[in-house]
C-alpha cells in the first residue's frame, strides 16, 4: 500500500482541505478548548477563503494524501534559502485513517522533499500537551530544541520546536 499525495494549486481540492482541516482539528483539539475559541480559531483559519489564499503563498505549500479517498493533508512552510530547514506546519490525519502507516509516509514524504530541495534539516512544532505526537516524532528521530508560544482563543499554549537532522 502506498499513499498518493497532491499538491493543492487548484482551487477545485479546496473543499476536500477545508473538510479534513477542520475535522482533524475538531477532532485532535475541541473537547480541549473553549467551544467559543475553538469556533473562531476554525473561522480565520479553516475557510474556502483563507485556504484560497494560502494556496497563493508561495512560502508554503500544501498537500492532500490518502489510498483511495484524501485523509490527510500537509502544510510545509519553504525556506527562504537553500540550505535553510523547511518546516512541517500542519500534518493532520482523518481518525479512521490513524493507526494504518499513514502518518509515518507523510513523514517520509515530506523527510524526501526537504532533501530534494537541499534542506539538511526538518523542522516541526506540536503543541506540549499532546505526549501521543511527541512520541511519534521522537520515534523519528526528532529532538526537541525548543519551546514557543501559540496564541489561541483566551488561552496561551505552547509548542515544542522539533528538528532531525537529515541524512544523505
Amino acid at each position: 500500500m502506498s499513499l498518493r499525495f497532491q499538491r493543492v494549486q487548484d482551487p477545485g481540492y479546496i473543499p476536500d482541505l477545508v473538510r479534513i482541516a477542520r475535522k482533524t482539528f475538531i477532532d485532535a483539539f475541541g473537547p480541549m478548548h473553549d467551544p467559543d475559541d475553538m469556533q473562531a480559531y476554525l473561522d480565520a483559519e479553516f475557510t474556502h477563503e483563507a485556504f484560497a489564499e494560502k494556496i497563493q503563498d508561495k512560502s508554503a505549500c500544501f498537500f492532500l494524501f490518502g489510498v483511495e479517498e484524501w485523509q490527510g493533508y500537509l502544510r510545509i512552510n519553504l525556506p527562504d534559502k537553500v540550505g535553510h530547514p523547511l518546516e512541517l506546519q500542519r500534518i493532520y490525519i482523518l481518525e479512521e485513517a490513524q493507526g494504518k502507516g499513514y502518518g509515518r509516509m507523510a513523514m517520509e514524504f515530506y523527510e524526501n522533499l526537504a532533501k530534494d530541495a537541499g534542506a539538511n534539516s526538518v523542522v516541526l512544532g506540536v503543541w506540549d500537551e499532546d505526549p501521543r505526537a511527541i512520541g511519534f516524532y521522537s520515534h523519528l528521530g526528532y529532538q526537541k530544541t525548543g519551546r514557543r508560544p501559540f496564541p489561541f482563543g483566551n488561552d496561551l499554549k505552547h509548542v515544542f520546536l522539533m528538528e532531525k537532522k537529515l541524512a544523505f
